[in-house]
């Protein structure tokens, strides 16, 4: 995509470009075309610039910290074509995905809420199977609820929680690699809450070269893809 956006010119025209070089069914819509970054401001009043800064703080940054305002930096505004799309689209799915960094990320954009807001599709959102250090310490599944609903300005339609079991090793590990514990349901019992079995059971394992940061647990895509055409059938 970088090289694409250096030749073209265009984050929009490179997006597409590879779209149809991958084959990729449905459309791949950039929510901004503008030049911004992230700013997260946390419960000691501290900020943070830049998406890589959130997602690993500097280590002098209490990781224990809760982010209490996202926004974009400087303000950026919707692309119109994302706009039409959320509002004429029949189901809303957020997720899976790092709650600020991934997800929210794309709520802070100016007018991206209010498409949300103003659209008569259904609103689903895809719980966090753990909690992220810097992010969403001690987080439960309802907290994560909480921030999708406060920055997008609606309650999500259906929420869908994992109960698969996820393996002791597998726990262990991500308890040692990043301080991450599993998400705690406390939902409530009713139409609003899905849970179902959609955890991978093998360790992420990165490619060779690959410098980033990832989580070591995933959604089975099988499973997650499943589970919502399962909604999507029972709600049309």
């Amino acid at each position: 995509l970088l090289a694409l956006q250096d030749i073209l010119g265009s984050d929009a025209e490179a997006i597409e470009l590879a779209s149809r070089v991958l084959r990729v069914k449905g459309q791949v819509v950039p929510v901004t075309g503008d030049d911004t970054q992230l700013i997260a401001t946390y419960e000691n009043g501290k900020t943070v610039l830049g998406e890589d800064e959130i997602d690993e703080p500097p280590k002098e940054h209490d990781l224990k910290m809760r982010i209490t305002h996202l926004d974009s930096n400087p303000k950026a505004k919707i692309n119109l074509k994302a706009s039409k799309a959320i509002q004429s689209a029949d189901m809303i799915i957020l997720g899976p995905g790092d709650l600020y960094t991934s997800l929210l990320a794309n709520i802070v954009v100016d007018g991206v809420a209010e498409a949300i807001q103003q659209s008569k599709a259904r609103f689903i959102y895809i719980s966090n199977l753990v909690t992220k250090m810097g992010q969403t310490y001690g987080f439960s599944a309802q907290d994560h609820v909480n921030e999708v609903t406060k920055y997008v300005g609606r309650e999500p339609d259906v929420t869908l929680l994992n109960v698969g079991a996820i393996p002791k090793r597998l726990r262990d590990l991500y308890q040692d690699a990043e301080g991450a514990q599993i998400v705690k349901d406390d939902l409530p019992d009713d139409e609003s809450v899905v849970r179902a079995n959609v955890v991978a059971m093998q360790k992420f394992v990165k490619p060779s070269g690959d410098a980033l940061v990832r989580s070591l647990l995933r959604h089975d895509a099988d499973r997650l893809a499943e589970v919502l055409i399962g909604i999507i059938e029972k709600e049309y």
